[in-house]
């Protein structure tokens, strides 16, 4: 049978094709990024993205608990750079309170690969590399990886089956890219531009990166919403953006102040909330640009 098209659904069709992200090496970041690193501690009534383009993944029902900090950086003089030598960039988790774990790779023109990972506790080297992504990688590409590491050799495919938006109360994330393992169904999306891991996890563990790309002063001003990260905590509270000097307090839902400080620096800034009992309040912040207020759920 022949086919037919109009002008305007043949354009229609061209632009879903095009519209989707090709993750690039060049949209690797080639300076320091530092992301707020969170683990899913309650899924809520997720379900695993969906494949196809153009997507809406709502994770807004997901409880994320905040674990630590995480930096991909240059691997030059970094804890272990010595022993790899032929690593250029290192992936650092740094748990709360913990000391940090460390990931080299090796970046290059065609993607990056592992050459060690989680040093020093459960160092695993690769003498045939692992690689985690192959780039370029368009919509419906897949690439295989054959790797030999301390704990045995393995082979991967990674296919490239959604794109789209990743909504979630840490805030939303568009140009998302999902990539899945063959073997396991592992999921990885990624932040196509700057090209980091933007949430990996499989059924026993999920983890979220999420950076902050505005600055102090958009984000500080009276009309401004307070951002509170995450809004459903249990054991700490990270406000963004503010400036040295603000004052603050915890509201809890009777009106009662519950606990009050202030911030001596500027940026990001930590609460615990431990010592506060289960239940919805507010917090509220004050400085110069005037009394801002958000609220968030202790759990």
């Amino acid at each position: 049978m022949m086919h037919s098209y109009t002008s305007l659904s043949l354009f229609l069709l061209t632009s879903a094709l095009v519209a989707q992200p090709t993750l690039q090496i060049a949209d690797f970041p080639t300076t320091t990024l530092t992301l707020e690193w969170y683990l899913l501690t309650d899924p809520g009534s997720i379900s695993e993205p969906s494949d196809g383009t153009s997507q809406t993944w709502d994770f807004t029902s997901a409880t994320w608990a905040l674990a630590g900090t995480v930096a991909l950086t240059p691997a030059a003089g970094t804890a272990y750079a010595a022993q790899y030598p032929t690593a250029n960039y290192v992936f650092i988790s740094t748990p709360t309170g913990e000391s940090p774990i460390y990931a080299y790779l090796l970046v290059g023109a065609n993607g990056f690969e592992v050459i060690c990972g989680d040093a020093p506790l459960n160092t695993e080297v690769y003498s045939n590399l692992k690689t985690v992504l192959q780039t370029p990688l368009a919509f419906g590409a897949s690439f295989s990886d054959t790797n030999d590491g301390t704990q045995g050799p393995g082979t991967e495919t990674w296919t490239y089956t959604g794109a789209g938006t990743l909504q979630t109360d840490l805030g939303n994330f568009s140009n998302t890219v999902k990539t899945v393992r063959t073997a396991d169904d592992r999921v990885e999306l990624w932040n196509s531009a700057p090209l980091f891991p933007r949430l990996t996890g499989n059924s026993q563990s999920v983890n979220l990166y999420v950076d902050g790309t505005t600055s102090i002063g958009e984000q500080e001003t009276a009309n401004a919403p307070l951002t509170i990260l995450p809004t459903n905590a249990t054991h700490e509270i990270m406000i963004k953006a503010v400036s040295a000097g603000t004052s603050w307090a915890i509201v809890d839902a009777a009106g009662r102040t519950q606990r009050i400080g202030s911030f001596n620096k500027q940026g990001d800034q930590r609460i615990g909330i431990d010592a506060l009992a289960n239940g919805a309040y507010v917090l509220r912040v004050t400085n110069a640009t005037g009394t801002r207020s958000a609220r968030f759920q202790k759990q």
